[in-house]
């Protein structure tokens, strides 16, 4: 037996656990046991499978793949519930790099992009940055501010005439909290509104 590490994507904080396969598994029993565990493939693995059918046959030589679990929104939103938003902005920042959150951001709106226009999707997000001029907006619950991105997001998907499912909800509200600790480590102003100081920062 061999070890096949399963990272879990950009919602879990890169989060992972091991599993044990036989050493000559090939792709397709490695989805299947994917599976089992109740997460999803992403990334290379799945684009190629759908490309190449011949893949699924093929060995995996990996040792690590990137997963996602299923979002379960019900549970997620009560996790933030009696937490101002704020602070959930300086989670992020105290711990993830400037470097690292650009990149999860990057790859958070990635997915979106796949499924929604770009434009629409830039007006989505300024209008949440303007949302968040007032210093009110940064004391408030952050299960009311998750209720109102989760909101918002699915009104834009309808309008939009997009298919969605909690994952691509989840996504919106992690896209904008990443943007808003982005532009917290760029702007003075922004922590100030936050009440973020900037020795909590990772380098």
């Amino acid at each position: 037996m061999r070890t096949v590490r399963l990272i879990f994507g950009a919602f879990s904080g890169r989060a992972s656990e091991s599993i044990s396969v036989p050493p000559s598994l090939t792709v397709g029993e490695l989805l299947d046991q994917v599976g089992a565990t109740g997460c999803r493939v992403t990334n290379a693995v799945g684009d190629a499978l759908k490309m190449e059918e011949d893949l699924h046959h093929a060995t995996f030589e990996g040792q690590e793949l990137v997963v996602f679990r299923p979002i379960d929104l019900d549970r997620q939103r009560m996790q933030y519930k009696g937490v101002l938003f704020a602070k959930l902005i300086e989670k992020h920042i105290r711990r993830t790099s400037a470097n690292e959150l650009l990149q999860e951001y990057v790859g958070s709106r990635s997915l979106w992009l796949k499924h929604i226009p770009e434009l629409v999707l830039d007006a989505f997000g300024e209008k949440w940055y303007q949302v968040a001029q007032g210093p009110d907006f940064w004391r408030r619950d952050c299960v009311l501010v998750f209720d109102d991105i989760i909101n918002g997001a699915r009104a834009t998907f309808l309008n939009a005439g997009v298919s969605f499912d909690d994952d691509m909800l989840f996504n919106t509200f992690h896209w904008l909290t990443l943007g808003y600790a982005i532009r917290a480590t760029m702007s003075k102003g922004i922590r100030e509104r936050m009440g973020i100081r900037m020795s909590l920062f990772r380098r």
